[in-house]
């Protein structure tokens, strides 16, 4: 897992209406988020999450979740408030510039000769990349790494095999601390954003944005399970993940543009696990161009969680199950505690 640090560096956000980014005329929640900040007075740092594979209605009418996928991901940019207020305010430029409403990395990475554009609705985004050719796909895309490159100052993913997941972490662990894969993988998150807070962020306060969680990828109580177990099994949680009472929400992609980045990144964290990690090719030589210029000299923290290693962290929970009686989690303890309780009513 690479890790590294670098400045900002420097890009020409050029003038736009409002000082969040958003255009005075369309709706944008990144705008009142801003604002709700500025009214704390807090010099935040905002951390930015989404889930793959999605499942967002591409073109057809009967959009579902990708059960089949074998791999869950979760991916997350972190910069300050001010520069994502200066990301958005450059992001929307481009999206009024190039004629599209939000960026959706699925949508645009698309063949247009596999659509059966007949079956595509009114108002799907597929229509914003329809007559795109190859230098303009090139050009927009690489105008959105340069944004993301310039404004965000740590990226962190991760992959983790859903079968794996499945056969080796224990059950009670995983029926009350993350039976979704997907919320399996923002508590290694969290747990990589905690070790970079300790080498680079110090212990300013984070807000933790996720994208809106669809149906059958994970549930909010599941992923509100995970921060309220890391606030509780550790009493310096605050200092480590900077996570604080009213700290963490969701928000939809589409009027939210940091996680747009956020599922880009996410995207090609998928694709790479894909093409380049399940075949075995050379992680490097491989790496896609639409990934290059975000993993290659960048700051980041992505990984891929392999059979092996989930292997040792349930052979360490097992050991701590059986030295010490409890699981090393207060937070599935307190829950089991309270399903006794309730069977021991049910039973009476």
């Amino acid at each position: 897992m690479a890790q590294s640090e670098h400045g900002y560096g420097q890009y020409d956000v050029g003038a736009h209406a409002g000082h969040d980014g958003c255009a005075v005329s369309d709706y944008c929640a990144y705008s009142h988020f801003s604002a709700m900040l500025d009214r704390s007075q807090e010099d935040w740092w905002i951390a930015v999450i989404d889930l793959q594979p999605d499942d967002f209605e591409v073109y057809f009418d009967d959009s579902g979740t990708d059960d089949d996928s074998p791999v869950a991901v979760a991916a997350c940019y972190i910069a300050s408030k001010k520069q994502w207020d200066e990301f958005t305010r450059s992001w929307r430029e481009v999206a009024q510039q190039d004629g599209f409403g939000y960026f959706h990395m699925t949508d645009f990475m698309l063949n247009p000769v596999s659509v059966d554009w007949d079956r595509v609705k009114p108002r799907s985004p597929l229509l914003w990349y329809r007559d795109w050719d190859s230098d303009t796909r090139r050009r927009v895309y690489t105008h959105l790494a340069g944004i993301i490159c310039a404004r965000t100052r740590h990226a962190f993913g991760v992959t983790i095999s859903k079968q794996d997941y499945d056969e080796l972490i224990p059950h009670e662990m995983r029926r009350h601390m993350g039976t979704d894969h997907y919320a399996w993988a923002i508590k290694i998150l969290i747990g990589s954003i905690g070790i970079w807070r300790k080498k680079w962020g110090g212990k300013r306060p984070m807000q933790y944005v996720f994208s809106n969680v669809p149906k059958g990828k994970g549930t909010k109580r599941d992923i509100l399970g995970i921060l309220e177990s890391a606030r509780l099994d550790d009493p310096d949680s605050e200092e480590k993940y900077g996570i604080v009472q009213d700290g963490f929400g969701f928000q939809d992609m589409k009027a939210f543009p940091p996680l747009q980045a956020a599922d880009i990144l996410a995207w090609n964290l998928l694709d790479h696990y894909n093409n380049v990690v399940v075949p075995d090719k050379d992680d490097l030589l491989y790496t896609s161009r639409w990934f290059r210029p975000l993993r290659l000299d960048r700051p980041n923290s992505l990984g891929f969680i392999t059979r092996e290693q989930m292997e040792e962290f349930s052979g360490r929970v097992e050991h701590y199950k059986a030295t010490t009686g409890h699981y090393p989690s207060r937070q599935v303890e307190r829950l089991l505690r309270k399903e006794g309780r309730l069977t021991t009513k049910r039973t009476k």
